[in-house]
């Protein structure tokens, strides 16, 4: 017997070598992630830094009209939270949402933005006597308005945002005004006062120009979806004589204590009540122009343009003129916003844009008077104390925090829009009262307009 053959097994060891890599550690990013790209590196150095690619965080409702701020100036504007802005109650326009355009004059839908304000006024010559559309006058109604009434009852209520001087007015009752073109009565929302002017001209030297500031009545008209400003510009030369109405209302912006937010629906500020003067003419604001004509108070060396250059055909002389005896209002009257003191004339230029800031509402047919409103240079001191020095509420406010010498929008394109002019001399329409039929103390009459 054979006997069997060991079985002999083999292992073989295999020897498996681990190669183990160290990561490095990932690289923290050097900012907050943005909203937009960082801008691209300039081929040369810049004599002005970069503008921070990081949105600092500001309150809501805050918004500038510095065109290099790329996240809260106009270009920026189309992108803002909007809620809470006068206009979201108003019959009409409740749900118009945000229609500023975009640099590229887009809204943040991608739709093209409609036609915006302010512009540059076409001089009279340019535009042509064939252009206006009115066959009359506006006609105006005061409302119940009082400035002085005690009770809080006055039919309109003060105030001061960062930006400008306003009276809401109440919703009975307002001021109102018949437009010859829609044919029926359109009450005023509100009115208010810029500074400098939203819109500019050709000064007498050719350079384009803002005045001092500009008054705006503004009156919705919801069955058309348009609203229809009245706008005068106003200028505190040296000189001119205080007038009587416009005090009344700086009176009252005298007493507001509290900064109305851009955004902050109606009925904040003060009431209409007895008022008294308070004396803000120690806080002139002597801001120069920048490249776009904005700048705060002038200084007594500045040149502005006369109101002459309004309108060469109506207003012959660049001196304030010798104010005529006028029947003034005061305390206890239905104060009227279109005074004879406050909107000099019944002839102006016209053309068709927005609000002139967010949410920049379209459908504004803007007529901006052919003549300008006189205030004294001490009434325009006390007015920039109210609205940008410190004698004003908002002067410390958040809302004012960069704001600087930008106090009103950019001009804007006209894009081809046609603007109108009505004029006595053109033969448009002549005044209601002629011929000596009104109470030329209070209303104008055809001797206002003789050279």
């Amino acid at each position: 017997q054979v006997a069997p053959k060991p079985i002999i097994t083999t292992t073989t060891a295999t020897t498996t070598t681990t190669t183990t890599t160290t990561e490095a550690a990932p690289v923290e990013p050097t900012r907050e992630p943005t909203a937009k790209p960082t801008p691209s590196p300039t081929s040369k150095p810049t004599t002005a830094p970069t503008p921070s690619p990081t949105k600092e965080r500001r309150p809501h409702s805050y918004y500038n009209f510095d065109r290099t701020d790329m996240h809260y100036g106009p270009s920026a504007w189309n992108e803002l939270d909007v809620s809470g802005n006068i206009w979201e109650n108003e019959p009409g326009f409740r749900n118009s949402g945000n229609e500023c355009p975009d640099e590229d004059g887009l809204l943040s839908n991608g739709r093209e933005a409609s036609l915006q304000s302010p512009i540059h006024l076409t001089p009279p010559e340019e535009i042509g006597y064939g252009s206006c559309e009115a066959n009359r006058q506006f006609r105006y109604k005061a409302g119940r308005f009082d400035p002085c009434d005690s009770d809080g009852e006055g039919g309109g209520t003060f105030q001061v945002t960062p930006t400008r001087a306003r009276v809401v007015f109440d919703t009975n009752n307002r001021p109102s005004l018949n437009d010859p073109r829609f044919g029926n009565a359109i009450d005023a929302k509100y009115l208010e006062v810029s500074m400098p002017s939203l819109h500019r001209l050709d000064g007498e030297d050719g350079k384009k120009k803002r005045y001092d500031a500009e008054y705006t009545i503004v009156h919705p008209h919801s069955n058309r979806g348009k609203i229809v400003m009245i706008s005068v510009l106003i200028d505190g030369s040296a000189g001119a004589s205080a007038n009587p109405s416009f005090q009344l209302l700086l009176d009252n912006w005298a007493e507001v204590n509290e900064c109305t937010p851009n955004f902050s629906g109606e009925g904040r500020g003060a009431a209409a009540g007895p008022k008294g003067n308070r004396n803000n003419n120690n806080n002139r604001n002597n801001n120069n122009n920048d490249d776009d004509g904005n700048r705060g108070l002038r200084r007594a060396d500045d040149s502005l343009p006369s109101s002459s250059s309004l309108s060469s055909s109506t207003q012959s002389q660049s001196q304030p003129q010798p104010q005529r005896l006028l029947q003034s209002q005061g305390c206890g009257e239905e104060f009227d916003v279109y005074h004879r003191d406050l909107l000099p004339t019944a002839y102006y230029r016209t053309y068709e844009g927005s609000l002139p800031e967010p949410p920049c509402l379209s459908g504004a047919v803007w007529h901006v008077l052919d003549r300008t409103m006189y205030i004294s240079a001490a009434q325009l001191s006390e007015l920039a104390s109210i609205v940008t020095g410190s004698g004003g509420p908002c002067h410390d406010s958040p809302l004012r925090e960069g704001l600087g010498q930008y106090l009103v929008r950019p001009i804007q394109a006209a894009r081809g829009r046609d603007v109108g002019y009505c004029t006595r001399d053109g033969g448009n329409y002549e005044l209601d009262c002629e011929p000596n039929r009104c109470d030329c103390q209070k209303e104008l009459c055809q001797y206002d307009f003789l050279d």
